[in-house]
């Protein structure tokens, strides 16, 4: 009986307990802040710090690439477009291919007209076409035609009223010396020091008078050529213009040509001492051929198979190699002619004419009437007619009867005397100071 009393006295001090521990818990939550359900439901919302700024960020760029979409420049942002004439185009038809606007292109055409420019349209010459555009969302629109003549520039602009203005100006132009050493060719050794293949052409014509570039040159050889170099600083265009000097220094001497302008306006190329290195007639009408016929009886002709008199020098290259007039004159004939094939005869003067044979065609232009330089390209090599491969039959005519043309001796052009050796001393001093100052290293 006692046992069960103290049981019972000690369940109810627990219970008294636990009802003063229970009173204590209500009363301290009653005494805190109460929350709002907002509050609740933004804690519940809270991203994390990480995926909150990469929304930012990708909020911020879909607005920037909605400002880009039409921007305005402060200037116009232009491109430059090249394009070369093609065969077979007209100036209208090359015109409308690489200009939207119809408008533009008679615009342009009338203008070329006016200043008798149509007819500096050639294939392969080049044209630079300057487009602008004055927003990102804008079409592109034509705002210049730039083309180049010899030692000039014209250009074609388009006004902001839409109306064109024409402007035609000299290029400026600096001097440039280029030298080398004849290791492979003198084709190959300039154009590794950078002379372009038209240079070397005229230096080739200006030279061929007095050297024989097959027989001549050999390894070791220098070559020397001072040039004027025509620039546009809009374009980047590089115009190369005539030599003012070229020199090779050959086993068997020195050969050179400086380029004079006389007081009336005439330009020659003499020797260091004045005299005059342009003879009649070229030595060669193909520079660097090799011989592979002279001149007199053939005891087996190559095609015929019995001898035959050969009244003229072979001079064996490859179909397509450029022929070039012997001597400046008046085409006479240029047509197929039986067995010289594609023929081609100037007169040079009352006494001397030239023939070139087995042309495989002939350079644009040529035909009989047609006035032609000395050095002009009148057609190129082949082997037409009766002919066993490719190669120029070449003929000297005197009073219209064949020659042998390494037999022929034809003196120079006159030498200077006088004021015009005094002025040539003071040209040819300036000339040799330039190449002095561009052959020192900087």
């Amino acid at each position: 009986m006692k046992f069960r009393l103290a049981e019972l006295l000690l369940g109810v001090i627990c219970l008294i307990t636990a009802i003063f521990f229970f009173y204590r818990e209500y009363q301290f939550v009653l005494e805190e802040e109460p929350v709002s359900d907002e509050e609740e439901i933004a804690e519940i919302r809270e991203e994390p710090a990480e995926e909150k700024a990469r929304g930012e960020k990708l909020l911020e760029e879909v607005t920037l690439d909605k400002e880009k979409k039409d921007v305005i420049f402060d200037e116009p942002k232009r491109s430059q477009d090249k394009h070369k004439v093609r065969f077979g185009d007209t100036l209208y038809s090359f015109l409308l291919r690489h200009i939207q606007s119809v408008e533009d292109v008679q615009e342009i055409v009338r203008l070329l007209r006016s200043n008798n420019l149509l007819k500096t349209l050639r294939a392969g010459q080049e044209f630079v076409f300057i487009d602008q555009k004055t927003s990102t969302s804008s079409p592109r629109t034509l705002s210049k035609v730039i083309f180049f003549l010899p030692k000039k520039r014209v250009s074609i602009e388009k006004l902001p009223d839409g109306s064109f203005s024409f402007h035609k100006e000299p290029l400026s132009y600096k001097k440039k010396y280029i030298e080398g050493v004849i290791t492979q060719s003198l084709y190959i050794d300039a154009k590794k020091e950078g002379a372009p293949l038209s240079t070397t052409n005229q230096f080739v014509q200006l030279l061929s008078h007095n050297v024989d570039f097959q027989r001549s040159i050999h390894s070791g050889d220098t070559f020397q050529i001072l040039m004027n170099v025509y620039t546009d600083g809009e374009t980047g265009k590089e115009i190369y213009g005539d030599i003012i000097y070229g020199g090779l220094a050959l086993k068997e001497g020195k050969v050179e040509v400086y380029r004079f302008r006389a007081a009336d306006g005439t330009i020659q190329y003499y020797n260091g001492k004045g005299e005059g290195t342009i003879k009649a007639l070229l030595k060669t009408p193909v520079p660097g051929a090799a011989i592979s016929g002279k001149y007199g009886w053939r005891k087996k002709h190559p095609v015929l198979g019995y001898s035959k008199m050969h009244r003229g020098i072979d001079f064996a290259a490859r179909t397509g190699t450029p022929i070039l007039a012997a001597g400046t004159g008046v085409v006479k004939k240029a047509y197929r002619w039986g067995s010289y094939g594609n023929y081609v005869r100037i007169q040079h003067n009352n006494e001397y004419a030239t023939a070139y044979a087995h042309l495989s065609k002939y350079a644009q232009g040529i035909r009989a009437g047609k006035k032609v330089k000395q050095g002009q390209v009148i057609g190129y090599v082949g082997a037409t007619g009766r002919a066993t491969g490719p190669h120029l039959h070449y003929e000297i005519l005197r009073n219209g009867k064949q020659i042998n043309p390494q037999s022929l001796k034809l003196p120079s052009q006159q030498n200077l005397l006088g004021k015009e050796l005094t002025a040539f001393r003071t040209q040819k001093a300036s000339i040799d100071k330039a190449m002095e100052e561009l052959r020192r290293p900087s």
